[in-house]
């Protein structure tokens, strides 16, 4: 039977028998908005939560870091059964330490939905340069990196910011409107020219603006950038100054002047023209707290931009404020409100009671200015979520997690407008465990959360606006910007239900027991249930609705098969003075029958002269090629030394005879008067007598032939031969 009717009659069995299964127990359709979840998955290693984003079927993407190794992108349906997951690495393979150039230490951080279900990763990866002598050249550097992906998981394309002996990374990426995406590349040179790209879903460049100040931008900071209703773009980004700054009070001298200490930040908030990327604003304050009574390490964080339905914007950060002058310095949820060109209108700190507050991640919600924010304090270890209005009031807060020390904490949220959930990351740095909480479509997480009290209380800001600039720059693309390989590995985990307040009358189904496998030949494609066409090997999936409105997700295993037409062996070649010799033949087959003998190599050792034949065969076909191997690697050249091209099918042609082994590189054949009248590199191929159309003459010709031997060696020959009438 076709391969292709098996398959679809199977997918047709496995889907009838869901549809009777869910007849069976009701025919009403379920309301779903009291499901909630909590989930556990363990993976091989130690594992964390970095970012995530929502598919628009509301399926939840999660990018996780796994330390000293790499990153990894888990992909998880509404209710957090797990769809895929894969670990992602540079598609070169280290053949030898010379090879140019090489890479290591792929790291991505940022993860964001593209057009038509895919979506775009950013990070960093090292590329090396050639090892001469214990060093490279040139020399090892840092490259930003892009990766497109479908949402099976599979690589689309990869590209590489930055030139040799430069140094730069992606710090932020954001999907635009149309599918466009924006990108904040950091550099890391001496005098660090930052770049916010643009590019198509193709991943062409359509502009890119420098961003050069006084002092470099924060490099591990956030960047936060935000696609306006009209278009532009806005951003909330950090600048470090490493020396301190002296601020005299007067001409005199006295009172003495003020000394700011490094380290010394300003909060520069700017925008851009959509089609040009060109800066229309830019606005800054001075942020300098006494850095002793912040942790070491500690870096002023805006963590995301909203703009407000009057036009303001409002920048969440993470920082050290007071609340007066008299006041001490606290880390808190700061939430500041400008107009649409950065002029400060109001500053609310976040907090809550008694304990200093850090703002892990914010986002905007709903079309009235509302907010999400997610925050933690370090004294209990508790992780409040809080939802404040346009104004920046608490409209509600709780504390969703109180965990003891050692156990996952929340590292990410994200909420769907679309189904209204809230979506938990939680994870540990020491801990191969993952946690996923999914609320139900009140926002409620009915295993962990109580209520919790939030303060939001206005700041004193005491600082200078406007002390950094941009110089001017003419925009231009010479950082460097070029293909880069990926590709997917698996990355798996064991799945477990912590809690569950499941939909009553259906629930959804994995169904990864019952696997469809769809064999197809190399060059075709496979149509999915959903129309999807898909060509390349791995793990596919479709969610079907079941009747009472739950998914059905179902799984297809391609696998592609090499076409044999495609298999070809080495040319005829000789041992010579060697004791055996390897044969080569197509890669990528998954069997070779080597003489009778079934190998998974493509290669194939021989210790003595002879004819030799290797033949695959799969789904797609057979064949079967042969290779002569010889004793004596260079053929004498015996060429003959007249011909009669008189058309009557006997010595017509001056050509090198069949019998010889060697290879042609060229044939020469010139008149008495030096005159080229014939040349081919083609063995099969000689001279009939004409040049340009006409019969030449008879009488003497003189050749050249260079050949190569069957393990390369040059031969030349000439010599003269008789054209006979």
């Amino acid at each position: 039977m076709n391969p292709a009717l098996c398959v679809h009659k199977a997918f047709f069995i496995l889907s009838v028998f869901f549809f009777f299964c869910e007849r069976t127990a009701s025919s009403q359709v379920c309301n779903n908005d009291s499901s909630f979840f909590s989930l556990q998955y363990q993976g091989s290693r130690n594992n964390y939560f970095l970012n995530a984003t929502i598919s628009p079927q509301n399926e939840l993407i999660g990018l996780g870091s796994i330390p000293q190794i790499g990153n990894f992108i888990s992909k998880f349906n509404q209710q957090g059964n797990l769809l895929w997951s894969y670990q992602y690495k540079t598609n070169y393979v280290i053949v030898s330490w010379m090879q140019f150039p090489w890479y290591t230490n792929l790291v991505f951080s940022k993860i964001a939905t593209g057009p038509d279900s895919s979506y775009y990763v950013s990070g960093g990866v090292v590329e090396h340069g050639e090892t001469i002598g214990g060093g490279e050249t040139p020399p090892a550097h840092q490259i930003g990196v892009l990766m497109k992906i479908d949402k099976f998981g599979k690589v689309v394309w990869g590209k590489a910011l930055g030139a040799w002996y430069t140094d730069y990374s992606i710090g932020n990426i954001m999907t635009m409107a149309n599918g466009d995406l924006l990108v904040y590349l950091i550099s890391f040179e001496s005098t660090p020219v930052n770049r916010i790209i643009r590019l198509n879903n193709k991943g062409n460049i359509l502009w890119a603006t420098p961003l050069l100040t006084q002092w470099p931008c924060a490099s591990y900071a956030t960047h936060a950038m935000k696609e306006l209703s009209n278009g532009n773009i806005v951003i909330g980004d950090e600048v470090y100054r490493d020396k301190e700054e002296v601020i005299p009070r007067s001409p005199t001298g006295l009172p003495p002047p003020i000394i700011i200490p490094p380290p010394i930040y300003y909060l520069n908030f700017f925008g851009l023209d959509k089609n040009t990327g060109t800066v229309l604003w830019n606005t800054n304050y001075r942020y300098a707290p006494d850095s002793s009574l912040m942790p070491a390490g500690f870096i002023p964080d805006i963590k995301s931009v909203a703009e407000l339905p009057n036009g303001n914007y409002s920048f969440m950060a993470d920082l050290f404020v007071t609340d007066s002058i008299l006041s001490p310095y606290q880390e808190k949820a700061v939430n500041i409100i400008t107009n649409n060109v950065g002029d400060l209108q109001n500053i609310i700190g976040y907090n809550l009671p008694n304990t200093e507050t850090h703002l892990i991640n914010a986002q905007a919600v709903g079309q009235n200015g509302e907010q999400i924010l997610l925050t933690s304090d370090y004294a209990y270890n508790n992780s409040v979520i809080a939802q404040i209005d346009k104004d920046g009031q608490v409209e509600w807060s709780k504390n969703i997690f109180s965990s003891p020390s050692g156990a996952l904490n929340p590292n990410y949220f994200i909420k769907t407008n679309a189904s209204n959930r809230t979506y938990l990351l939680l994870s540990g740095n020491q801990s191969t465990n993952l946690q996923l909480v999914i609320s139900d479509k009140s926002g409620n997480m009915t295993c962990l959360d109580k209520p919790e009290k939030i303060i939001g209380e206005n700041v004193t800001w005491q600082w200078e606006p406007d002390q950094i600039s941009f110089s001017n720059i003419s925009p231009s693309i010479d950082f460097g910007f070029h293909d880069l390989e990926l590709k997917n590995v698996d990355y798996p985990f064991t799945q477990r239900v912590d809690c569950e307040n499941p939909i009553v009358c259906c629930k959804d189904i994995i169904d990864t027991n019952n696997v469809t496998k769809v064999p197809l030949c190399k060059g075709l494609s496979y149509t999915l249930p959903d129309q999807t066409i898909v060509s390349d090997a791995g793990r596919y999936y479709v969610v079907l609705k079941t009747p009472k409105g739950c998914d059905s997700t179902v799984f297809f295993d391609i696998t592609v098969s090499k076409n044999p037409n495609d298999l070809a062996l080495v040319s005829d070649t000789c041992l010579g003075h060697l004791d055996s010799l390897v044969l080569h033949a197509t890669d990528s087959f998954s069997t070779y029958n080597w003489m009778n003998s079934l190998s998974s190599q493509s290669t194939y050792t021989v210790f003595a002269p002879g004819t030799y034949w290797v033949s695959v065969s799969n789904i797609c076909g057979a064949k079967t090629d042969t290779v002569v191997v010889y004793d004596q690697c260079n053929f004498p050249v015996n060429m003959p030394n007249s011909f009669t091209p008189n058309g009557d099918g006997k010595n017509d042609l001056f050509r090198v005879p069949i019998q010889n082994r060697n290879h042609l590189v060229r044939l020469l054949v010139y008149n008495r008067w030096g005159e080229l009248v014939f040349a081919t590199n083609n063995a099969t191929t000689g001279w009939d007598g004409y040049f340009k159309g006409q019969a030449q003459p008879a009488g003497t010709y003189i050749y050249f032939l260079i050949m190569n031997g069957l393990d390369g060696k040059e031969i030349t020959s000439k010599g003269f031969v008789v054209l006979i009438r």
